[in-house]
């Protein structure tokens, strides 16, 4: 057996490596712009330079990594450059993407996109002090059309904004410099429209890269211009990232989480456990009497109430001051927190009541689950060769019904609980949102709410890991459970 623990924790190896690389994979794809999430745009002003975050957001997208590749290598094609990683806004990513695709000439769209660039720097660094409240309005008309073009994906709007910087460029407000720099905006898109390459888009390359951004987050940024503040020590070092919402620590972010979900799985699986097999055997022993009848339809009814509408109705009946307001309806404790020195027991006794609600509505559905499969695996138990043999023997009906049925029907209890556990601690989402425990579940749902993938793709993992882990758990209690199971490597 402990060879085949041994050889199922390498097996494990594989599947990790899988959970992770899906979890970069939704990290990556989400499709919001992570340098926007993690730059504070409310930082020493109420109206911020442009040009100072502009620059800030430069440094900060070089000490995140977002500058670089992705992954290790890429497939692409002959017309899009390895460097569109070090494009500071995401929005101009796209734009150049764009004309790539529609062009295939590289060259003549960066030389495009650096004289609009070019424009917009002077625009956005010029000193405007000195001049008049016309000029300064006409080269801010100005600044916003090179801005919507350098964020414009459609050729016809395009072709638009251009018609403009050449209206601005024949009016009188304008000067010398900025009519040059227009002229050559214009020459250069003129150019990338008379040269194009389409071709290019047909023709697959393979790059590889490193570093990368996948290399970052999993092992951490080794690079030593890089501030302390953004070192990333990667996930293998337990650094799961950033929370974008209140920029602290993902792990600990979730460390208090995980506890009240662990407490609240913990108490409910058990309960859930403790009423279901009682009742099952009592349903199997009396199998199609009136006992079982009144019993099995009970289950059935709770097993198909919703627990949303569930934990409504206890909401609205245990927690309303209109009818018996003898439980508290939210949170895990006082408003005023926990006294000052309490023991863990104390704290245990204050947080009961607030558990009763959320803990009933975990239990009923599994319970009533449960219970039915505890039926079902006993009456498949009872007719076998071994039980006929004990009852031969004068062993008494109890004692072959709870000793001798029972443990060979715990294997598929056993499996219910291997499944059940990561998807009680996952994936409480409505119950810990319903009742406002600090749990992963509502965790998820405020990340949801907000966009908040590293958390999101963080609690992934961990949901993963737990359901390995309890596979792994499952194999090894089986074994504990009935003898007859043996683990063992099959030697050719």
């Amino acid at each position: 057996m402990g060879v085949y623990f041994i050889k199922r924790l390498f097996l494990i190896i594989p599947a990790v490596l899988g959970v992770v690389l899906v979890s970069f994979i939704i990290n990556a794809s989400s499709g919001t712009d992570p340098l926007n999430r993690i730059f504070d745009f409310s930082q020493n002003k109420a109206k911020p330079d442009p040009a100072q975050i502009l620059q800030q957001k430069k440094i900060i997208k070089h000490q995140t990594g977002l500058d670089l590749p992705i992954f290790y290598f890429s497939i692409t094609s002959l017309a899009e450059p390895d460097t569109l990683e070090r494009i500071t806004e995401n929005n101009e990513q796209k734009m150049l993407a764009a004309l790539i695709k529609t062009s295939g000439n590289w060259p003549l769209v960066s030389a495009y996109y650096l004289q609009l660039k070019t424009l917009e720097n002077t625009l956005l660094f010029s000193n405007t002090d000195s001049l008049s409240d016309s000029i300064v309005e006409f080269r801010n008309n100005i600044f916003l059309t090179v801005k919507n073009l350098l964020n414009e994906t459609y050729s016809a709007s395009i072709d638009r904004f251009l018609n403009d910087l050449g209206r601005f460029q024949s009016s009188a407000l304008c000067d010398v410099d900025i009519k040059t720099q227009i002229n050559a905006i214009l020459t250069a898109h003129q150019s990338l429209q008379q040269n194009p390459c389409k071709w290019k888009n047909y023709i697959p390359t393979l790059s590889f890269h490193f570093p990368n951004q996948f290399h970052l987050w999993l092992f951490g940024d080794s690079r030593n211009e890089i501030q302390e503040t953004y070192k990333q020590k990667g996930l293998l070092h337990g650094d799961l990232g950033i929370s974008y919402r209140n920029k602290q620590p993902v792990w600990e972010l979730l460390l208090p989480k995980m506890k009240w979900s662990f407490i609240l799985a913990l108490f409910s699986i058990l309960i859930a456990y403790l009423i279901s097999i009682p009742l099952g055997l009592i349903m199997a022993k009396k199998n199609n009497s009136k006992t079982d009848t009144f019993l099995s339809y009970s289950f059935y009814l709770l097993y198909a109430v919703p627990v949303f509408w569930m934990g409504l109705l206890l909401l609205m009946l245990f927690a309303n001051p209109d009818v018996f307001p003898i439980l508290p309806a939210s949170g895990v404790m006082p408003p005023h927190g926990f006294p000052e020195n309490s023991t863990i027991f104390e704290k245990l006794f204050i947080t009961m009541p607030y558990l009763i609600l959320p803990v009933i509505c975990y239990t009923y559905s599994f319970a009533a689950f449960l219970s039915r499969i505890t039926k079902v695996t006993v009456l498949e138990t009872l007719p076998m060769d071994f039980i006929r043999t004990a009852r031969a023997k004068g062993i008494s009906e109890n004692r072959i019904m709870y000793t001798h049925a029972f443990r060979n029907a715990l294997l598929p209890l056993i499996t219910v609980f291997v499944n059940i556990f990561p998807l009680a601690v996952g994936g409480s989402v409505i119950i810990e949102t319903m009742f406002s425990i600090p749990g992963l579940g509502f965790e998820i749902y405020n990340a949801a709410m907000a966009k908040d993938f590293p958390v999101i793709t963080a609690v992934f993992m961990l949901t993963a890991f737990f359901t390995m882990a309890g596979y792994l758990a499952g194999d090894m209690i089986y074994a504990l459970a009935d003898p007859r199971i043996k683990y063992k490597t099959i030697e050719k």
